[in-house]
């Protein structure tokens, strides 16, 4: 037993080994650097494959990283100083990993060597390069932007922003920062109305026009039930309700009818019977008999059914503002269907054949009003308005 035991650690140890040598192999230099640190972390007894393992797999990132900013920088292209910072940023993360095991060696005196390097001045160097290419950036889009772009100033808020990586303070980022948001930020005016003739109360109105304009707000596009002063509105969206119909309110009903023979219980009765003795001489005997006693029962169960349907027809004007011209429009029509069944039960109890459908006993309710059922279909209307003025409003 004890020596499968050993045989069996044996064979995991090699196939530990085995693995991460492959990873290195493979070219999976990240993976097997994580692999063979989770090894070694918290161990006193360092295995020497482990430790060559990330010996190697250390090394090999390192020239690959080293190689790759020697590729970018030969591009001499300042849009590509960013990934240049990233991976000096990544160099310097991985030694400080490194930094935690030495001084590394094996449980058999392997020990293990690192070339360690400051890349301060580097990673320096291509933030002010990063920096300044994207200050430039933004620069340049905010001047389009000045004249009606709100994409191009919301593409130099992100140019921006990415400098934040580098230097929370540089230049005028911070006012540059403003102007983009006040120049990308979209303002619109919502307005709802209603043109259905008929004689409507004003509590219904205001809660068939009221729109929570407050849950559609982002990052760039402010609603407004009300223009604020010294805020240029840029796009108005109008949502009309033209049409309110309701359906008559029907009532069905569907009878049926049960009727069975139950047993009610048993009745004795005597019966007379020839029999024959043993001379062979004939006589009767009366002989006491038992039957089932049954009854007809019936019942009648009527299904009820109340039925009646809203229909609600609105449509969104898109305009903007400054040129009055109507670049949008969306009709959206909404349903509210009100359905209630109810049975009603009469009869003897015990008829019950199973055809009627099983539907909770009750008796006649009250139909919604057609307001109700308006406002139940508009709220479908104005989530599909908020969804297209996501399309409409950039």
């Amino acid at each position: 037993m004890k020596n499968f035991i050993y045989t069996l650690t044996a064979v995991f140890v090699l196939a530990s080994c085995t693995n991460v040598k492959k990873l290195v192999e493979q070219g999976r230099y990240e993976e097997a650097f994580e692999y063979a640190a989770k090894k070694l972390a918290g161990k006193k007894n360092k295995k020497t494959d482990h430790v060559m393992a990330l010996e190697d797999a250390y090394a090999r990132l390192v020239e690959r990283d080293l190689n790759t900013i020697s590729h970018l920088q030969s591009k001499n292209r300042p849009e590509l100083q960013s990934s240049i910072y990233r991976l000096y940023e990544g160099l310097m993360r991985r030694q400080d990993r490194i930094s935690a095991f030495l001084p590394l060696i094996s449980k058999d005196g392997y020990a293990a060597h690192f070339i360690m390097k400051n890349y301060s001045n580097d990673m320096k160097l291509a933030a002010d390069k990063a920096s300044e290419f994207h200050y430039t950036q933004a620069i340049s889009l905010l001047e389009n932007a000045k004249l009606g772009h709100k994409l191009d100033a919301r593409a130099a808020y992100r140019e921006l922003n990415n400098i934040n990586r580098f230097y929370p303070f540089y230049k005028k980022k911070d006012s540059l920062l403003q102007v983009a948001d006040a120049l990308g930020m979209t303002h619109v005016l919502i307005e709802t109305s209603i043109t259905f003739p008929g004689n409507i109360e004003g509590r219904f109105i205001h809660d068939l026009l009221d729109l929570d304009y407050l849950d559609m707000n982002s990052r760039w596009v402010q609603y407004y039930w009300n223009q604020p002063e010294g805020i240029p509105m840029d796009i108005k969206a109008e949502l009309r309700y033209e049409v309110l119909n309701t359906s008559p309110e029907l009532i069905a009903s569907d009878r049926y009818t049960c009727e069975k023979e139950i047993k009610v219980g048993t009745r004795k009765y005597y019966e007379t019977e020839t029999k024959v003795d043993s001379s062979g001489n004939h006589y009767n005997v009366k002989v006491e008999k038992e039957e089932d006693v049954f009854e007809t029962v019936r019942s009648v169960t009527t299904i009820t059914t109340m039925d009646k349907q809203a229909q609600v027809i609105a449509v969104a004007e898109y305009i903007d503002y400054i040129t009055g011209e109507v670049y949008g429009y969306e009709e959206f029509e909404a349903q509210h269907i009100f359905q209630e069944e109810y049975s009603e039960y009469s009869g003897d109890e015990r008829a019950d054949c199973g055809d009627a459908p099983r539907v909770a006993r009750g008796g006649p309710g009250l139909f919604p009003s057609d307001r109700t059922m308006w406002l139940a279909a508009s709220r479908d209307i104005k989530r599909a308005f908020m969804a297209k003025n996501e399309q409409e409003i950039l």
